[in-house]
């Protein structure tokens, strides 16, 4: 079983996921300063959340590529939290 066969997903909760994932890089990228080219492979696909039209697998690929490269940005160690102090 590949992972597309493992994770059944609905095209309105995909395109959902899209919308979220869009929202969080918008946010990283005017708050956080995480540079724009940071997801040129996600905008180099040209397809939004709002092109629901589109197929499935299109998405599925967007959501894909997209988590994967805020993921990056994420792990890096000076984009991590600040450890909390203990009680």
């Amino acid at each position: 079983m590949t992972t597309r066969e493992s994770v059944a997903m609905h095209k309105q909760e995909l395109i959902h996921l899209h919308d979220l994932l869009s929202t969080i890089s918008e946010h990283l990228i005017v708050e956080m300063g995480m540079p724009p080219e940071q997801i040129s492979a996600y905008r180099y696909l040209n397809l939004g959340p709002e092109s629901i039209q589109k197929p499935k697998p299109l998405h599925y690929e967007a959501v894909m590529v997209l988590a994967t490269q805020l993921g990056t940005w994420a792990a890096e160690p000076q984009h991590a939290e600040p450890e909390l102090p203990m009680k």
